[in-house]
Formats: C-alpha cells, structure tokens, sequence
C-alpha cells in the first residue's frame, strides 16, 4: 500500500506524489527529510547532501503546507478531545444527580454508556435542594396557648421566681472569705513588684466548692474601686485543649476583643500582654474549664507560657482548677517554685468537729436567708443535727451540691403550691437529684 506525500518542485509549486510505505517519512516541521530508522542505511536525497539549495519561495510553500496541516490535525485532536470531555461531563452530571435523588439504578444501568448518560435528564447541581417546609401544627399552638392561661402554667412561672432567688444567694461562707483574702495578698504583693518576677496562687478543689464564687466576687469587689477604664482583676475562662493559645484567647475574650482568635501563638502572646496592660490589670484569674472525660487545661504547653508571664513581671496569676490539675503543675518545678503554698476549698468532713461547726452555721444562714428574703413563710430546720448530719452525708460536705438539692426542693415544694420546705421535699430532691446524677448512692433522710 503506497500513500500520498506533498512535494515541492525546483519551480516552487507543489505536486502530489505517492510514497511506499518503507520510504523515509518527512517529519512534520522540519523541513527536511530523516533516515527511516528501519532502513538506517538507506541513500540520502542528493538535496540533502547538496545542503538546501531549495529556493526561498519553495521553504515558504513547504513551511506553510505543513503549518496547514499541522493545524488541521491539532483542530481535529481538539474537536474529539472536547467532545469526549463534554460527554463525560454530561456523564457525571447524570450520575450525581442520579445519586442526590436516590435513583441509583438508573445511574447503575446507564453507567456503561456516556452517550445515554448525555441524554438523560440533567440537573442543576448549583442549585441547592430546599430544605423540607416546616409548619406549625394549629392543635399544638391552641393547646399550648390554653396551657399558659392554665394555673400549671402560672404555677411555673411562681416556680422560676422562687428558683432565681434562691439561686442568687451569696452567703459570707468562711472559708470562702480567707480564700479571698489570700488573693488579695497575692494583689498587693503584684502591685509592689511590679516589673520583676511576679508569683502565682493555685485554687485546685472540687467541683461545687466555691472557686469559681470567690473568683467572681473578688473581681466584682475590686471593680467598685476601680477608676474608668481599668480592670485590676481578669478573671479569665480557659477551655481543655491545653494550648497557648486557647490561653491568650481566653484572655483577648475577657477583655472584649472582637478578634480574640485571630493571629499566629507569637502574635496573640503580644496582644494579650498589651491588653492586659492597656486595661490596668493587677491580677489574672485562670479558671479552667472542665469537660467530662478531659483532663485539665493547664498542659506543659501552657505552664510553660505562665512561666514567661511570672517571669516578665507582668502580673500576678491566680489557677483555678479541680484536683485533676494537681498533678500536672506540680510536675512541672520551675511552675510550682513561683507559687504561694496551695488555697484549699476542701470539702467538709463531719467527723471534724471545726468542719462540722462551719457546716451547721452554713446551714443556719440558709435558712434564716431564704426566709427573710421572702422565698418561704418559715424555716425548714437544717441546722437541727439530724437533718444537718444526714445532709453532710449525703452533699459529702460540698456547698455546691448542698444548694443545688434545696433548689430541687423548694421546686417541690412551690409546685404543690406551700411557701414551707419540708424534710420530705428533701429527700425527695435527694432521690431525683443526688442519686440520679451520681452524687450519692443512698439517702439517709429516708430514715428521719
């Protein structure tokens, strides 16, 4: 089988000639002719040993039938390459639509054929699909407004009044105090050495015991003195991810910076320390945040910036933590050499007989307090041994459960419509509050 090949005469015009499928092939923009690699041997053209003595004219026809065909062909290769890819295209359009509507065997059948998959009905994928309409139930509305003007819905409201009063207590707990007094030492201590090292005080105790109370009340008491503008005391919230930076954010927040998060470590380091300083700030309270099944936030990563804090003599620190973090910063020595003696807010034990006094006078002061703040009409008697010891017990002498069982049960009590607590009401508190959430095992005011 021969094929046709373009030749150039001496002239300068063109003629078609055919070539057998052995001979040389003529390269396509190269302007001459190459050694077939089959035939390496093979005789040269007497115009390529000659050199190119081919006029002018002749290279310029030569280059311009090769540039034509060169560009037919590239035409052609693109035209079936954009073809296929508005095939496929088409294909996968199908396909995914055949997957978001759930028709799966249609796109599984027509799979094989991206022609059929081209004809079959497209969807506009940038669109996106409207979420299902949700309606208001007119039995539901009607009932639920019969329900407000009912006397349960009014008992509700009587209920969240009374739980808001109790809730906003604070009582002058002792021990809470000489925490507090401890912080204030540490304060003035900052204030006289201001620029050099500077100490921290660690608060690490029990969920419910008041740390996070004594923090809030100090900063509140501190800011009554406060000149505008000045915020001596931070009390800061940190989360457990135990990063420098979750602590520098923590205090970009405090101090209502809007862009709390933004920035490198290096970056938010130095914000913090010119906010800190912008806003007068004597004293940083960090109060860790805790997560069920996380230990603490105060990682080496994060005592290890504390230490550069302490050591730039910026400002005094104050930890406030569960037990969780004792073991953490204690391990660290440089940390724990920068320290005032651990703040204890421990629980209180019933066979001690100091701690059965602070105990009872708590117990008094709650009494008389949710009586002369009209919460209800008389006493319920917590400080009667019995009833105080059973309590201890029970709250294993921890402030925070003790209150959170009298919200339960003055709840009781204001939804059977009584302005009185009685000891049944917190036993019952006991069994739906302390046993359901874990705190106890038993109630021993069942026996009273």
């Amino acid at each position: 089988m021969t094929t046709s090949n373009t030749k150039i005469k001496d002239d300068g015009s063109a003629a078609i000639t055919r070539r057998a499928p052995n001979a040389p092939r003529r390269q396509f923009g190269s302007g001459k002719a190459k050694r077939d690699p089959r035939n390496a041997g093979g005789p040269v053209s007497e115009r390529a040993r000659a050199g190119n003595s081919r006029p002018v004219v002749a290279e310029r026809a030569s280059d311009v039938i090769e540039r034509e065909t060169n560009a037919v062909t590239a035409e052609a290769v693109r035209s079936e390459r954009a073809d296929g890819l508005e095939v496929a295209a088409k294909s996968r359009d199908v396909a995914v639509a055949a997957s978001t509507s759930g028709d799966w065997t249609a796109g599984a059948s027509d799979a094989g054929d991206p022609v059929v998959d081209a004809l079959l009905p497209q969807r506009d994928l940038a669109t996106p699909e409207p979420e299902p309409q949700q309606t208001l139930s007119p039995e539901m509305q009607d009932a639920f407004r019969a329900f407000r003007k009912s006397q349960l819905a009014q008992r509700s409201s009587r209920v969240a009044l009374a739980l808001s009063q109790l809730m906003r207590i604070r009582l002058p707990y002792p021990r809470h105090i000489e925490a507090m007094a401890e912080i204030e030492e540490l304060l003035l201590l900052g204030r006289e050495m201001r620029g050099e090292q500077q100490l921290a005080l660690n608060v690490f105790s029990r969920t419910g015991t008041g740390k996070s109370t004594v923090a809030t009340q100090f900063k509140l008491m501190r800011a009554q003195d406060d000149p505008p503008g000045v915020r001596s005391v931070l009390h800061a919230r940190m989360g457990t991810s135990g990063t420098a930076r979750d602590l520098y954010s923590s205090i970009m927040s405090e101090v209502g910076d809007g862009f709390a998060s933004s920035g490198t470590e290096h970056t938010l380091r130095r914000r913090a320390m010119r906010a800190m300083e912008d806003n007068g700030v004597e004293l940083l309270i960090l109060d860790e945040t805790q997560h069920s099944g996380q230990k603490s936030g105060f990682s080496r990563e994060v005592t290890a910036e504390l230490k550069i804090m302490l050591d730039t003599g910026r400002v005094p620190i104050v930890l406030l933590g569960t037990e969780a973090a004792i073991p953490i910063v204690g391990s660290d020595r440089e940390l724990s050499g920068r320290m005032f003696s651990p703040c204890r807010l421990d629980p209180l034990d019933m066979a001690d007989d100091d701690d059965l006094e602070l105990w009872l006078g708590f117990l008094g002061a709650l009494d008389d307090r949710m009586v002369s703040d009209g919460i209800v009409a008389s006493g319920a008697g917590l400080a009667e041994e019995g009833l105080a010891l059973a309590l201890g017990e029970v709250c294993d002498g921890v402030i925070g459960q003790l209150m959170r069982v009298m919200t339960m049960a003055l709840r009781n009590a204001v939804r059977e419509q009584r302005d009185v607590v009685t000891t049944d009401d917190i036993s019952i508190a006991v069994d739906e509050w302390s046993m359901e959430h874990g705190f106890a095992r038993s109630n021993p005011l069942r026996r009273l």
